[in-house]
């Protein structure tokens, strides 16, 4: 089984890049970084087996690679849908969601309502036994109305859930804000970003 893989990234493709280990290439999916043809890179690798084939999935933090394993272990949740739910929600974000007891902040990326409950089902104590506390203001602002409708039009708007918890999270906002307010000041944020 392979654990780890340290080399020079040899190309890079839309969901998986070759890795160039001592002369052998390997295909590694799940990375969801900008990265450079030549850079080195080590990477933990997560070795899924079926029948059909072997497939290799590579993480850059040690926190998304555990949270991919305890993912896998959930009913109805593969590792495409698990890649996907990490590399678009976030790790510290899908803690969360799990936690406050949240599906909805799950759903997207292939996860349906009741995969995102099962989710939650079979992983809260996971995540409270590892001492991860839920961010209070993630809690926060998950009860302001308004931040939930910026947040909903970002989304609709393309942007993945790891840009817009991150561009909320940096955007000073004011009591008196109005959605629109909030919104504004989001998209010249990510117009900066960008």
């Amino acid at each position: 089984m392979i654990a780890s893989l340290r080399g020079k990234i040899k190309d890079i493709f839309s969901d998986f890049l070759i890795i160039d280990v001592a002369g052998v290439g390997y295909k590694v999916e799940g990375i969801n970084k900008y990265l450079e043809i030549g850079a080195e890179i080590d990477v933990l690798v997560y070795t899924h087996y079926t029948q059909q084939d072997v497939r290799l999935f590579g993480f850059l933090q040690k926190d998304a690679y555990t949270l991919f394993q305890d993912l896998l272990v959930v009913s109805g949740v593969g590792p495409r849908t698990a890649v996907a739910l990490i590399n678009n929600v976030g790790v510290e974000n899908i803690k969360n969601e799990i936690l406050n007891n949240n599906p909805k902040g799950l759903m997207g990326n292939g996860v349906g309502l009741k995969t995102a409950q099962k989710i939650i089902i079979e992983l809260t104590s996971k995540i409270q036994k590892s001492g991860f506390k839920s961010s209070p203001s993630m809690q926060k602002q998950s009860e302001n109305k308004d931040i939930i409708e910026v947040e909903e039009a970002l989304l609709g708007l393309g942007y993945n859930k790891n840009e817009v918890a991150g561009v909320l999270a940096d955007i000073k906002i004011i009591e008196k804000d109005s959605a629109e307010t909030m919104l504004r000041k989001a998209l010249n944020k990510l117009m900066i970003k960008k």
